[in-house]
């Protein structure tokens, strides 16, 4: 987010979880007050028309979900089998097929679901094994970075990273626009989450990080609602595995508890395929770095972290 010439020394009524009845109120009085910007950044068009751009009308599952055929699940078995000598899963016919959905993910509608992997013959570590390190390989092969997941409500929101695949089964603050405009390729991308801008009951908002203004605030809330009113349901099943384009796609998810009879196993990558990448967000090309510049030691946590939900950070992220 563009920091304002002069903070403002309260935090704008706003939280993590939106509240539209506040955003009405906010908007009114914004309104009242009158003098709001109507211009665009230089250089940023009015409107955009290309693939990612839709709504959920536009969209039906058989336009995101990928069903897996045998010949493709004998695919995943010859991998799997020689996956210790190093064999890449894109000998066989089922790459070129994954390099199609990397072209969806990254110059299409930005998102696509693989379904009937028929990993419930599989063990926990081949489960992990193949959606996440040659599905990944080939749909985006560079250097990915693993972090669990809470079981909390979450807002709209964009990742870290450029694409993110999710598989069922400090006192520092750095200043960026929200929303960046790629002149060459006439792109526009999102990065943000709101949790480190309003705070949350699990991570209040730091003393440290600058107050919100009134405008502010109006731009977060109005980003959600308008992407909850366009926004595709999609219904993960036991070994889905979900990529999206996180520079083009917000994604949210709702809260959920297990129980006794099963429970939720859910695997996050942030990916990136050098050929393919869209343009890193401005200022951010420092934390890109730390994703996937390899400083970390790969590091693989196998089994589900379960327990009460918890804020993702570097120490409960992990690392290949």
């Amino acid at each position: 987010m563009i920091r304002p010439r002069a903070f403002p020394t309260k935090q704008s009524d706003i939280d993590w979880l939106p509240s539209l009845e506040n955003y009405q109120k906010r908007v009114a009085n914004r309104l009242k007050q009158g003098s709001l910007e109507k211009e665009l950044p230089n250089g940023f068009p009015s409107s955009v028309q290309y693939a990612i751009c839709w709504t959920a009308l536009d969209i039906s599952s058989s336009g995101y979900v990928y069903d897996f055929s045998s010949a493709d699940i004998d695919d995943i078995d010859h991998a799997l089998q020689s996956f210790r000598g190093k064999v890449f899963v894109g000998r066989y016919g089922l790459g070129t097929r994954l390099d199609q959905v990397s072209q969806v993910v990254h110059n299409g509608r930005g998102v696509t679901v693989l379904r009937d992997l028929g990993l419930s013959k599989y063990d926990l570590y081949e489960n992990i094994i193949f959606p996440h390190q040659d599905v990944g390989d080939i749909v985006d092969p560079e250097r990915k970075r693993q972090s669990p997941s809470s079981n909390s409500v979450q807002p709209f929101y964009t990742d870290l990273g450029d694409v993110i695949a999710m598989h069922e089964d400090d006192g520092e603050y750095y200043s960026h626009p929200i929303l960046c405009h790629d002149a060459k390729t006439d792109r526009v991308s999102f990065c943000f989450s709101r949790r480190q801008l309003t705070g949350s009951s699990l991570s209040p908002h730091p003393p440290w990080l600058p107050p919100m203004t009134e405008a502010q605030a109006e731009v977060l809330d109005a980003i959600h609602f308008t992407a909850a009113k366009h926004a595709l349901s999609i219904q993960l099943q036991r070994g889905d595995v979900a990529f999206m384009n996180n520079l083009g796609i917000f994604h949210v998810r709702e809260a959920f508890k297990d129980n006794e009879d099963s429970g939720h196993h859910i695997i996050r990558l942030w990916l990136r395929n050098e050929k393919l990448a869209w343009k890193t967000p401005d200022n951010m090309e420092g934390v890109w770095g730390h994703i996937y510049g390899g400083i970390y030691p790969q590091v693989w946590y196998m089994s589900p972290n379960h327990g009460l939900a918890h804020v993702i950070s570097k120490k409960a992220a992990c690392f290949g």
